[in-house]
Parts: C-alpha cells; sequence; structure tokens
C-alpha cells in the first residue's frame, strides 16, 4: 500500500491540507485525497476492509443555503464494503464542524435525505476517531501490506501460533507471541511481517487507541 503526494488541480493546497493521491493496491485506481485527515481515512478503511472500494468526491447535490439559495456539495467518499450497505462519508475535524455548523447543517440534511433515498448510510468521521495515537499504529500496521504477498501458510501458522499463546499465556502480549512465531523464509527472525497482517485484518485483536502498541502490548483475542 502506497502513497503519491502530488498537487491536485482541483484544489489550492494550503498550509492546513495535505492533497495527494492514494494508492489501494496494484491494478486499482488511485483516490485523491484533500487533507492529511482524508488521507489517514484512506489508510485505515483500506486495512480494515480489504475488499473496500471508495470514490472520491462521488457525486454533486443540490440544496437550500439559509438564504434560500440553491447551491451545491459534494461529499469527500463513497465507501462499498461488499454484502453492507454503501456509506458517505464526511471527513471533518471537530473544531472545524463547529466553526462552520451553521453553513454545513444544510448540507448534512441534504446528505441525510439522499442516502435514506438510497438505502445507503451517512457518517461523519472526525480527528476524535482517526486520532494521533490510532493514525500512528494504523501507519505502522500499513507497512506489513507492502511487499510481495504472505502466503495463506505463513498467515495460518502465524495465527497457530497467536492460538496457542493466547490459550496458554496468563498475560499474552505481542513479545510473547513474537518468540513464538515461525522462522520467515526471507531471514532468520521470526515471522512479524505476518503477526502485523494479521493485526491489521484484525485477526489478532490488540488495543490501537489508548496507546502505540510496542512488544509489550496484551492481545485482547484471536479469531
Amino acid at each position: 500500500m502506497s502513497n503519491r503526494l502530488k498537487p491536485r488541480g482541483k484544489v489550492r493546497a494550503n498550509h492546513r491540507s495535505v492533497t495527494g493521491k492514494f494508492s489501494p493496491g496494484p491494478g486499482k485506481p488511485l483516490i485523491e485525497f484533500e487533507s492529511g485527515l482524508e488521507h489517514f481515512f484512506l489508510i485505515y478503511v483500506h486495512l480494515r476492509y480489504p475488499s473496500v472500494e471508495v470514490k472520491a468526491q462521488p457525486f454533486p447535490l443540490q440544496y437550500s443555503n439559509d438564504s434560500g439559495q440553491l447551491t451545491r456539495y459534494t461529499p469527500d467518499f463513497l465507501v462499498s464494503v461488499p454484502d453492507r450497505a454503501k456509506t458517505v462519508v464526511e471527513i471533518k475535524r471537530r473544531r472545524d464542524l463547529s466553526a462552520i455548523w451553521t453553513t454545513y447543517r444544510p448540507r448534512l440534511l441534504q446528505m441525510h435525505a439522499h442516502c435514506r433515498e438510497k438505502g445507503w448510510s451517512l457518517r461523519v468521521v472526525t480527528d476524535r476517531f482517526l486520532s494521533e495515537v490510532f493514525v500512528w499504529n494504523i501507519r505502522r500496521l500499513s507497512s506489513a501490506l507492502d511487499g510481495p504477498p504472505i502466503s495463506e501458510g505463513r498467515l495460518e501458522a502465524a495465527m497457530e501460533a497467536a492460538r496457542s499463546v493466547f490459550q496458554q499465556s496468563e498475560f499474552p502480549t505481542l513479545r510473547t507471541l513474537e518468540r513464538s512465531l515461525p522462522i520467515a523464509p526471507s531471514n532468520d527472525h521470526p515471522d512479524t511481517r505476518a503477526m502485523l497482517y494479521l493485526i491489521a485484518r484484525r485477526r489478532i485483536r490488540i488495543d490501537l487507541r489508548s496507546a502505540r502498541f510496542t512488544a509489550d502490548t496484551r492481545i485482547q483475542s484471536v479469531q
């Protein structure tokens, strides 16, 4: 999973925004983002849902502002996950949301009406969800998706080690699991990339919100 930062013609870059294109993987179209927070959301959603499809600025909506004038607004993303209703996602910082609420509320109501008509859901994601700690952890996990694919055999071997550690240890940690991992085929070290991949896919659960994870982070559950 890689990112290519590039100025965007439709959006003016400024001191509060980072514009660029996010690559969800080989053969998939690049997804444009207009801020660092949008970038972090794309990293998160592609880790959380491997088969997700995301469209940036998917469609324009027309609504009446406070003055009764018709105007247009385009949502940030349309997120499609197999076997789930599509979701329109807006990315906003909390302080910005408070400052623009008077003008943003009519847009939000129109988006809600549009989603209800389509059978979709609507979600406003803020920096409360994409916290600094959470983003740091997500970015670290995203490194496990770079490079060649990890074979199912390697993943299953790492899962067997995780199940054994979780069942037998009174306080199972990532350090304990690392000591039990099989050796990676490319070197003589434990297969930590497979471990991080399984954490990214939520097959091994740890707390990603309270603190940056370390070798002493406790394993909460194993699928």
